[in-house]
């Protein structure tokens, strides 16, 4: 007959925490078989920026997913990083490339949508400006980012939206819809990760990740140029100049050149995933609620004889 606890007196231990930043595609990431529980977050690539005010490409989408049973994983697990979107060419179509989707631990988080120049925003982890791409595409709850900035003036464009469930949806442009004279909008700033991770070094200002790339204002100055969202957005740059990429290891987006000829949009920042494997207390010769329950269920609990 099976009892709870067993003659010595118990020896307490603890295994400590462990954080991990992963920024590159391994097949074999470790889970030690002490840890229980995970906290993750994934983030995919940003999406490239459009060239000739074009909108901003979208950040990667991003998703956290908080003390989760990571027994199933213990051994080995591959882990994916998404790169970022190409940067949109200085002939047509002009529009930047998506983002690339990361995968971890049964998470998959979409890449950023592209920049556009004449057309809709790409969908996308977020969206990408120019006529304002969905983001959270596909769709799961929370959301894994925000809509890119629509496309309000016809010489002038959007950003990209920022990623994650905080993320902020891409600015607007504004301003006289005439050539050099419209305000782009800004990239909607990402999620902040930090305090999930503390000790743990990444991201923007403390954590952020997956900002959105500033929109782009045909041959304006660099003042009405859209900045970067805070997550690793790129700015779109003044005439004469490439769009700013999007930051590496954040799922940035990228912003945009804003005249042809004389440069071309930015490149989406690769993503990255954060993993922390939580810390476990185990004593000797005391059972866990688990195993006592099954015992009981069993009928193999009671008093020896």
């Amino acid at each position: 007959m099976a009892i709870g606890l067993i003659g010595t007196p118990a020896t307490v231990t603890r295994a400590s925490s462990s954080s991990t930043k992963v920024t590159s595609t391994t097949p074999s990431f470790s889970v030690p078989s002490s840890y229980l529980t995970a906290t993750v977050a994934v983030v995919a690539g940003g999406g490239g920026g459009g060239t000739n005010h074009a909108g901003g490409g979208g950040g990667g989408g991003a998703r956290l997913s908080e003390n989760f049973d990571v027994t199933p994983y213990h051994g080995t697990t591959p882990i994916t990083i998404g790169g970022g979107g190409s940067a949109g060419p200085a002939s047509p179509p002009k529009s930047g490339g998506q983002g690339a989707n990361s995968v971890a631990f049964g998470i998959t988080s979409a890449g950023g949508g592209a920049g556009s120049y004449g057309d809709n925003g790409a969908d996308g982890g977020s969206g990408g400006g120019g006529n304002g791409g969905d983001g959270n595409t596909p769709p799961v709850s929370p959301p894994q980012g925000a809509n890119g900035g629509p496309h309000t003036r016809t010489w002038g464009n959007g950003g990209g939206g920022g990623g994650g469930a905080d993320g902020v949806n891409g600015g607007t442009a504004s301003g006289t819809d005439s050539i050099g004279n419209v305000v782009a909008g800004n990239g909607g700033a990402g999620s902040n990760y930090g305090p999930y991770f503390p000790g743990l070094s990444f991201g923007e200002s403390g954590g952020y990740v997956a900002g959105g790339g500033g929109g782009s204002s045909h041959q304006a100055p660099a003042p009405k140029q859209g900045q970067g969202g805070l997550g690793g957005g790129g700015d779109s740059k003044a005439p004469g100049n490439d769009g700013g990429n999007g930051d590496a290891n954040m799922g940035g987006g990228a912003g945009c050149n804003s005249q042809v000829p004389g440069g071309v949009g930015g490149i989406g920042g690769s993503g990255l995933v954060l993993v922390r494997l939580n810390p476990v207390f185990v004593a000797s010769n005391v059972w866990s609620l688990k195993k006592v329950f099954q015992e009981i269920k069993a009928n193999n609990w009671g008093t020896p004889t």
